[in-house]
């Protein structure tokens, strides 16, 4: 383990991560959602919007009931920047989610297919959601055909920081 200070450390030992076993933890696939741009050319906060948009569009088609804050519809600048249609392929399949220094590997926990392999350098951006989204992360990956999606994933309660954390 890297010690940044007597306060500070990382959350997962630098073996664990390079060893290519990876840190693995156990989250529900949800589904994804097309990015139509470059995460290159956004700032922080259009990336984060983007995210958090990909959280509640795929929410929402799946069914899951968002306790809504007062809360404004995506600009249209947003809207913009992902397709309007989530992808429910492999929707609400638990699955284990690894991440190494080479990838996130996503599999299924009931037969160990792999469904998605995203190579740490295809990985432009993650987040956690917020509020009512606070258990659910998305990260924006280019698959082998260049195109980029926004997968969102639902993590045990109170894990979704520690994920976003180590693949960060």
């Amino acid at each position: 383990m890297t010690n940044l200070d007597e306060d500070s450390h990382w959350l997962h030992s630098d073996t664990d991560l390079i060893s290519g076993l990876g840190v693995v933890y156990n989250v529900t696939y949800l589904g994804s959602v097309e990015v139509l741009c470059s995460m290159k050319t956004l700032d922080f906060d259009n990336r984060t919007r983007v995210a958090r948009e990909s959280i509640r569009l795929v929410c929402s088609a799946v069914g899951v009931n968002l306790r809504e804050r007062h809360k404004p519809e995506a600009s249209p600048a947003t809207q913009a920047m992902i397709a309007t249609q989530a992808n429910l392929t492999h929707s609400h399949i638990p699955i284990q989610l690894t991440i190494s220094t080479e990838a996130l590997v996503l599999k299924r926990t009931n037969d160990s297919q792999v469904l998605y392999s995203h190579r740490m350098e295809g990985i432009s951006f993650a987040s956690a959601g917020e509020h009512d989204t606070k258990d659910y992360i998305a990260y924006v990956a280019k698959d082998n055909m260049n195109k980029r999606a926004c997968h969102v994933l639902l993590c045990k309660e109170n894990e979704s920081l520690d994920v976003i954390t180590t693949i960060g």
